[in-house]
């Protein structure tokens, strides 16, 4: 039970983070995509998994950069590039992995043909210029910077915390 409440204090921040950006990504899903398949449950699960996996691994990686920094905003940049780029090569593979049968449930009724490569590597490619160089960077940037913010907040007063009681003794 202390390994679990260790991971839910050190990444609770970037799940709630991930948590936001679901929200967000099936906003964003519902106005570029066709509805048939947004609102199915399954891909709402791939989606929210996907979501959560992207803001633990950013901010796990960012807790070690963000430490004695002076400014976020720049961090916020990198950020939301990491997060897109990650976002954008799980989901797409995840949706090739899940929407395939396994070779191991028996034999293969559908190959994959280069227009499901294709399609992946668009997709991949689609999420880090879509959140960085389009309209929806007024949704996705905001988001960001208030990740970024946040932890910078936290990691550099844990630190300023620690450096006076240092002092203090």
């Amino acid at each position: 039970m202390t390994k679990l409440s260790a991971f839910w204090k050190n990444h609770r921040l970037g799940m709630f983070y991930g948590f936001l950006r679901f929200f967000v990504m099936t906003i964003f899903f519902s106005l570029w995509m066709a509805n048939k398949y947004l609102f199915e449950p399954g891909q709402i699960a791939l989606t929210l998994a996907c979501c959560l996996v992207t803001g633990t691994i950013v901010t796990a990686l960012f807790r070690k950069w963000l430490k004695g920094k002076q400014t976020f905003f720049p961090w916020a940049l990198l950020s939301q590039a990491i997060g897109a780029a990650l976002f954008g090569l799980l989901l797409p593979q995840a949706q090739l992995l899940f929407s395939m049968r396994l070779m191991f449930d028996g034999p293969v009724t559908r190959h994959l043909t280069m227009h499901d490569w294709l399609l992946t590597l668009t997709t991949t490619l689609a999420f880090p210029f879509a959140s960085l160089m389009s309209l929806f960077v007024v949704i996705f940037l905001p988001l960001s910077c208030l990740n970024t913010w946040h932890l910078w907040k936290t990691v550099n007063q844990q630190s300023d915390d620690s450096e006076l009681q240092s002092h203090a003794i």
